[in-house]
């Protein structure tokens, strides 16, 4: 069961530590995820006013435990009162009813302000957790890396979870990535603009705490024209990342 929660403040540290306290949760808990909606912004006549910042934040709950069904009463089988009669009847065996069989109840809705996780699919969910244990795996011997994996967000309804597999992937890349080394990640997803690419990104260096520069930032070729009637065919993104 994962918990969500929205929150501002003057940085994003603060606007993070604010809804944590809302949830009730320690911002460093290991099932405690953070996605930056919008960044600290000065506006206003010489940039005196200051647009706050602003995060979503959740957290993995254990799912409570399905109640036992409550086992069926059974009722005592009825007293039948027997009259004597002159001339002797025989004697009838009589069977209980038999119990009604218990009936299964479809579990109880979520809660209100709770939210169920959907994968993204089975197999692309697959794909991100094979290559997060395979980056766990190789330490911090290389200097280069490249992210380009399938299109996770093929429409906005499943955006969401998509941007929480990008976000999970290049944050275990920037972690095990040797100090000074190149990182080139990329996006194929339609659903996914180049600002909420870059947002993820960022979200995904701050979990990993590395400093990390934008050294380039990558679109499609000519041979793949946009139509300016249609901004999701410019779904082919990239940024090349120096990570201190």
């Amino acid at each position: 069961m994962i918990r969500t929660q929205e929150a501002t403040g003057k940085t994003v540290d603060e606007a993070r530590t604010n809804a944590c306290a809302l949830l009730g949760v320690e911002k460093d808990d290991i099932n405690v995820s953070y996605e930056v909606l919008e960044m600290p912004q000065k506006t206003g006549f010489l940039g005196l006013k200051l647009t706050p910042a602003k995060v979503r934040v959740s957290v993995e709950l254990p799912d409570e435990p399905a109640a036992a069904p409550a086992a069926p009463v059974e009722e005592p089988a009825p007293v039948v009162e027997e009259k004597a009669a002159p001339v002797a009847e025989p004697v009838v065996e009589e069977t209980a009813p038999e119990a009604p069989a218990a009936v299964e109840e479809p579990a109880a809705p979520a809660a209100e302000g709770e939210e169920v996780e959907v994968p993204i699919r089975i197999e692309e969910n697959a794909k991100v957790q094979a290559a997060v244990d395979y980056l766990k795996d190789i330490g911090d011997k290389y200097d280069l890396i490249i992210l380009d994996p399938p299109a996770f967000a093929k429409h906005h309804k499943v955006l969401g979870n998509a941007m929480q597999g990008y976000k999970r992937l290049n944050a275990r890349a920037i972690s095990q990535i040797k100090p000074g080394g190149i990182l080139f990640t990329f996006s194929c997803s339609q659903a996914v603009s180049k600002e909420l690419f870059r947002t993820t990104v960022f979200s995904a260096a701050a979990i990993a705490g590395r400093k990390v520069r934008i050294l380039h930032q990558l679109t499609q070729p000519a041979d793949h024209p946009i139509n300016i009637y249609h901004p999701e065919g410019e779904y082919l993104k990239g940024l090349v990342l120096y990570v201190e």
